[in-house]
């Protein structure tokens, strides 16, 4: 009996690794095609547009809920330009509602996935001048080692 409480136990782990990485998976292939997306958007349009509610507005950091409230925001931001422009990409228009639900695109995890049209030194530094990012499995910006972004 304990023999098979070890095995399920085991079963059970590895059931939820490989959850885990195929949601990191999935997020990191619609981060990547949001990016190409935007970069598309950019040749078109001459500069990264104007996004009305960055996740962070200021210089000082805001608190893990008040990010979360910018994150939605911001992710129906960016949502409504590229709709507008017609750049939806087909990966995340074919997703389940729960990933994206026409006004907001959300990563494996629900929450939201957020564009950066500059460098921020709290969330991460891109190559370029935009990337967008995922807060990861603990669904926390702040906590930057898990976060996913867009140019890895």
């Amino acid at each position: 009996m304990a023999a098979l409480v070890i095995v399920f136990g085991l079963m059970v782990n590895l059931a939820n690794v490989v959850r885990n990485e195929s949601a990191r998976d999935i997020t990191q292939s619609l981060l990547r095609d949001l990016d190409l997306a935007m970069q598309t958007y950019v040749q078109a349009n001459g500069g990264v547009p104007e996004i009305a509610h960055p996740l962070i507005p200021g210089t000082q950091l805001p608190g893990e809920q008040t990010l979360l409230n910018n994150a939605h925001l911001n992710s129906r931001d960016f949502v409504r330009i590229l709709r507008a422009a017609r750049l939806i990409p087909r990966s995340v228009s074919e997703q389940p509602q729960s990933y994206y639900d026409g006004q907001e695109l959300r990563d494996a995890w629900g929450t939201p996935i957020v564009f950066m049209p500059h460098y921020n030194k709290f969330i991460g530094q891109a190559q370029r001048p935009f990337f967008f990012v995922s807060a990861g499995p603990d669904q926390k910006f702040l906590t930057i080692a898990d976060n996913i972004y867009s140019y890895e």
